[in-house]
């Protein structure tokens, strides 16, 4: 069969492909720009922000501002990839958004978190 591969050994020697990170940032930061591409939060994102006190525009300006942390990898779907941006925010916290971008058009957000530092 054309392009499959049959052995592990062939499958050692392939290469997990990931964006180019500062394309993904400027990416991630351009739709965050707009609201209406950054999806309603899950269920879990909703209880954690709530209980870790990070308001709704915390997690915009993490978006729109923050960095890049971390690897960048598929997500579950298709045209899926999960990542976490952080900024400081209120003195010397940083908080943590942990979303995925989907087909390169929408941003879920999967939880936030404050990171020690």
């Amino acid at each position: 069969m054309i392009g499959a591969l049959t052995d592990e050994t062939n499958r050692a020697n392939l290469r997990a492909f990931s964006p180019d990170r500062a394309a993904f940032q400027t990416r991630v930061r351009d739709l965050a720009a707009e609201s209406c591409n950054v999806l309603q939060k899950s269920g879990h994102a909703r209880d954690r922000q709530e209980e870790r006190g990070i308001y709704d525009w915390m997690l915009f300006d993490v978006l729109r501002t923050g960095f890049l942390e971390g690897p960048i990898v598929a997500g579950e779907n298709p045209g899926e990839w999960k990542f976490e941006m952080t900024k400081r925010v209120k003195g010397k916290r940083e908080v943590g958004v942990v979303s995925v971008l989907m087909r390169e058009t929408k941003i879920f957000v999967v939880t936030a978190m404050w990171k020690d530092m």
